[in-house]
């Protein structure tokens, strides 16, 4: 296209400008989307790992112990033999 006014050349330039903003931000848009799908797969990774550590966790804790925390404390005959009952309904459960 030979331009034959000024006005012709000068938007001719912002057209040719404007294509090239055009296919740099198209190439920013795609190493946007890839970034992000690496992120959605690194997050499924850490969510896999994370679950993996509370159900160890959890595991652990499932030793057998009535009184868990290990610290003395003043038990009635009452209430003790209720966490007594409580305790043995979970071990069936299992």
């Amino acid at each position: 296209i030979e331009p034959k006014t000024s006005n012709k050349i000068l938007l001719l330039a912002l057209l040719r400008e404007t294509e090239a903003t055009n296919v740099t931000l198209k190439c920013h848009v795609l190493e946007l989307q890839a970034t992000n799908i690496l992120n959605e797969r690194y997050c499924k990774v850490l969510c896999g790992q994370l679950a993996n550590k509370e159900a160890k966790k959890q595991k652990g804790k499932e030793k057998g112990k009535l009184m868990g925390n290990g610290l003395p404390c003043f038990l009635s005959g009452d209430e003790f033999y209720e966490k007594v009952v409580e305790f043995e309904c979970e071990q069936k459960k299992r």
